[in-house]
């Protein structure tokens, strides 16, 4: 069975004028977050074994105090691919992925996030900033997943201090 765990990044500061959307950095509300729900996948025994992200700083960020909290010893990947894209092309990537993974972790935004959650298992999730969404896969093959084809939503970790 594939597992994935789909994040929302945490919460970011909004925007500086004239520096734009991409470069916001997380809060310390939201590194507590990070944290926290680093804590809890450890905890757990859901350790991915690839991040991969998308590029934009809070993103990257989210991954980062992720590894550090949960001792994760393996690469972020940051995807410029990943950070204005849709469920489908993250679906895309999702099939893309060597069958040796059993469980990745993708870090992304909303309403991404939320719609690929959907997709994958029919669950309408309120995915706020630090969410965490663990998603079974009904398949062995990445290439075979299909949009709410055997796949279900196993928790949903909301974001909090800790």
């Amino acid at each position: 069975m594939k597992q994935i765990l789909v994040v929302r990044h945490v919460k970011a500061h909004s925007a500086v004028e004239n520096l734009g959307d991409f470069v916001r950095e997380i809060t310390d509300a939201g590194t507590r977050h990070a944290r926290h729900f680093a804590r809890r996948i450890a905890e757990r025994n859901l350790l991915p074994q690839l991040i991969i992200s998308s590029d934009a700083v809070r993103a990257v960020q989210t991954a980062q105090v992720f590894q550090t909290e949960s001792g994760y010893d393996g690469e972020i990947e940051a995807n410029p691919d990943l950070y204005d894209a849709t469920e489908e092309t993250w679906l895309q990537l999702l099939r893309g992925l060597d069958n040796k993974l059993d469980r990745v972790m993708l870090v992304g935004h909303n309403p991404a996030v939320e719609a690929l959650v959907h997709l994958l298992t029919g669950a309408h999730c309120k995915m706020k900033a630090g969410a965490v969404a663990v998603v079974d896969i009904g398949a062995d093959d990445w290439r075979s997943i299909a949009d709410s084809d055997g796949s279900r939503l196993n928790a949903l970790i909301e974001p909090a201090d800790g």
